[in-house]
């Protein structure tokens, strides 16, 4: 329908698009000039911004507790939980002034019961700033990845507001173990069949593991060195 944009300073900065590449590749990458995130609202409106910067916190709790019952709203429930890129120790191999060597270096507590280390190279980061930036955003991506929590519920809306990504929600269960807590709406799939009638799937993740993109640096074009020539000189000239 329209374009809402949270803050309009990625107006002030230039991106450059290829050829053939496609609208919402340089939509995505022109609102991540400044950390930008770009999606879609239920109405169709194209929203550039952060969807969890003033979250909507759902009154209502999903709840599914055994034995059954009438207080029960959420109709399916299931939890994924794949560590695989989950990382005890991260370190960011980056190159800035004084050469190659280690800028960032983080440490977590993992299900493992022993350390596991990954170096990450990344050539484009020159600073500490920047490393620790990039660090941050690859644990969190890698912890979003790893974590989740789908839920069906029934009917399209809930306090009376349709399903959308950024919303809040308390999970309330005994039917699985770590999904009882506090949980983020990443993304929702509204559902209309005869016999279920309108249902909702929900795509939760824990909340504090969304990271902003991170800001898209343009690579400058190289400059030429121009060759100095030397300049010959001659002793006087004789008359």
């Amino acid at each position: 329908r329209g374009v809402n944009i949270q803050n309009n300073s990625w107006l002030k900065n230039k991106v450059s698009v290829e050829p053939g590449e496609a609208l919402w590749d340089s939509i995505a990458k022109a609102a991540a000039v400044t950390g930008q995130h770009v999606w879609l609202e239920p109405d169709g409106t194209l929203v550039v911004g952060d969807p969890f910067a003033a979250p909507y916190m759902v009154q209502t709790a999903l709840r599914l507790l055994k034995p059954l019952d009438n207080s029960n709203n959420v109709l399916d429930l299931s939890y994924v939980n794949d560590v695989s890129s989950v990382f005890s120790e991260m370190k960011i191999l980056g190159q800035d002034t004084k050469g190659s060597h280690v800028l960032s270096t983080a440490t977590s507590n993992t299900q493992y019961g022993f350390n596991r280390l990954k170096i990450i190279s990344l050539g484009d980061v020159e600073t500490k700033a920047e490393a620790d930036a990039a660090l941050n955003k690859i644990i969190k991506d890698n912890n979003l990845a790893a974590y989740g929590l789908t839920a069906t519920v029934d009917d399209w809306t809930i306090d009376g507001r349709l399903w959308r990504a950024g919303f809040y929600v308390n999970v309330e269960t005994n039917a699985l173990s770590r999904a009882t807590g506090k949980w983020a709406v990443l993304g929702r799939t509204f559902n209309l069949s005869r016999d279920k009638g309108k249902t909702t799937k929900l795509n939760l993740k824990r909340q504090g593991d969304w990271a902003q993109p991170l800001i898209h640096k343009e690579q400058q074009p190289k400059t030429k060195k121009k060759a100095k020539t030397a300049k010959k000189t001659t002793g006087d000239q004789q008359k």
